[in-house]
């Protein structure tokens, strides 16, 4: 009997220890799944952040080189306007200069104009030109422009003319 008594007890200790192993398993079976799939969540934020990160910093840097291109672009524009502006400006500067003297030189040449008022010679002395300061305005420019010829009236046609 106590043979059989001792097989029982070593039957319910196996038994004991049996359960207690799969309970023990379970558990760290349990925990390793959970520590995965924290693991997989933290690499599929990590992927997600860089892929975000990559685009915004492709898009600044994208957005900053098209910036610094308009700007560029603009610059050459500016730089193109302003030369031919200069160079129009040196152009009228020249001959307005040199039409200046020109005029100049023919008043010094002929100092004394006379004026002839009913059959009576009136004698004008022209005084010598006073020194003056020619400098760039938009009045000489607008002097520049008038003395342009201006553009004939339109002919207006016979069969026209009856209307007006």
């Amino acid at each position: 009997k106590q043979w059989y008594q001792r097989r029982v007890r070593a039957e319910q200790a196996i038994w004991c220890w049996c359960v207690s192993l799969e309970h023990r398993t379970l558990r760290a079976w349990l925990s390793y799944t959970q520590h995965r799939k924290k693991q997989r969540k933290a690499y599929r934020e990590a992927l997600h952040d860089r892929r975000l990160y990559i685009i915004q910093t492709g898009l600044r840097r994208w957005m900053s080189s098209v910036t610094s291109a308009e700007e560029a672009r603009s610059r050459a524009a500016l730089r193109a306007v302003t030369q031919q502006t200069y160079r129009a400006n040196e152009l009228a500067l020249k001959w307005g200069k040199h039409w200046y003297q020109l005029t100049k030189n023919r008043r010094v040449q002929q100092p004394v104009k006379s004026i002839s008022r009913h059959n009576t010679k009136i004698t004008v002395p022209i005084s010598k030109p006073t020194k003056t300061h020619f400098t760039e305005t938009p009045r000489f420019y607008e002097d520049l422009k008038s003395l342009k010829s201006s553009r004939p009236a339109p002919r207006i046609p016979k069969f026209l003319s009856q209307n007006y």
